[in-house]
């Protein structure tokens, strides 16, 4: 599908056809786009992306980009004619940006939304059309929808984002609080996988001798694992995530917890040269609405490049993931060290 959908969009992000003349235009990009195509590079057009990996892409293509967490501040309102964007896969997010896409399009601009039909496409066409208080011009490709939004003078109503620029507090069942906050993965609950590796951590920090060091927190999120963690050893903790969300959420929550340590927007660890003395991850496997082995094997080969010789990784995953036959080629020793009806929990030794 990502695929079909980069052809869809490609022709609204450069002069021609379906974009006449030397119009100003946003691309907002997130997860559900893997790769920017070079050709892009205009100056008509800007890039906001919540995405580490595909801001530096951005860069390396001399495509102008802003890495936020979907900030529109960042630029001046009334600003753009075009603002093209494929839905997320949250849905806090998707009436975010169409909320300020109205402000920061000019009078007679154009918001472009593309998504297919098992994204949940026509329900955000739909609620567009109620920001917008228009009817859209819609195309359909196979699966795929386009819709078009002329900017009036009178928009409609604005549509619920739970607030989505605000951090808000999430309690524990031991009373501990943490910040969280749309636009990131588990942002209104305890993720269940995440749960079990930290009711077992100390278990398995104790299994390993580590009990001070340096620790990785590799695809963060918000920092729960970090927190745990922390209140387990004199560890001085490294967290870094690729989505501009969990960057925010956990930088507050180091300094609301008193964490020694450090939260760095980074690709998997990929700029990172240090190495650790314990690493602790709970492996993403989707990149947007797809599921992707190739991101589980990216992690657990950048475990093994920043985890320190005789040093141990923690990971917990989902049961179906085969992870240890991916691990089995680096890792002198794969551990299974607990296990429930829906996750494991492995160590893994350099």
């Amino acid at each position: 599908m990502q695929d079909i959908a980069l052809s869809l969009i490609q022709p609204y992000l450069m002069p021609g056809d379906a974009l006449p003349g030397n119009r100003t235009i946003l691309w907002i990009v997130d997860e559900n786009i893997i790769q920017l195509p070079s050709i892009l590079a205009s100056s008509s057009l800007q890039v906001m992306t919540n995405r580490y990996d595909l801001f530096q892409e951005a860069k390396h293509k001399k495509i102008k980009a802003e890495f936020n967490d979907f900030d529109f501040s960042v630029f001046d309102k009334h600003d753009f004619d075009l603002i093209v964007y494929r839905v997320s896969k949250e849905r806090p997010v998707v009436h975010h940006i169409i909320n300020q896409s109205f402000h920061y399009l000019k009078k007679d601009g154009q918001l472009v939304l593309f998504g297919h039909n098992q994204e949940g496409i026509k329900t955000h066409i739909k609620n567009a059309e109620k920001r917008y208080a228009q009817k859209a011009s819609i195309k359909l490709d196979n699966q795929f929808r386009t819709a078009i939004l002329r900017k009036e003078d009178q928009g409609g109503q604005t549509l619920d984002d739970k607030s989505y620029t605000s951090l808000r507090d999430m309690q524990d069942n031991n009373g501990c609080i943490f910040q969280t906050k749309p636009g990131l993965f588990g942002w209104n609950k305890f993720d269940a996988g995440s749960k079990f590796l930290a009711n077992n951590l100390e278990t398995l920090l104790g299994y390993s001798s580590l009990s001070n060091g340096t620790v990785l927190d590799l695809g963060c999120g918000y920092g729960y694992l970090s927190v745990i963690a922390n209140a387990l050893g004199d560890f001085h903790i490294t967290a870094t995530d690729n989505n501009a969300a969990a960057i925010l959420a956990c930088k507050q929550n180091f300094q609301t917890h008193n964490l020694n340590g450090q939260v760095l927007a980074n690709d998997c660890g990929m700029e990172i040269k240090q190495q650790f003395d314990g690493i602790i991850c709970n492996p993403p496997f989707h990149t947007g609405f797809n599921t992707s082995e190739a991101l589980t094997e990216k992690f657990i080969k950048q475990i093994h490049r920043l985890l320190k010789k005789q040093s141990f990784a923690f990971l917990v995953c989902n049961q179906f993931l085969r992870i240890e036959d991916k691990a089995s080629a680096l890792f002198s020793k794969i551990e299974l060290t607990h296990r429930n009806k829906s996750f494991k929990l492995l160590r893994l030794q350099k």
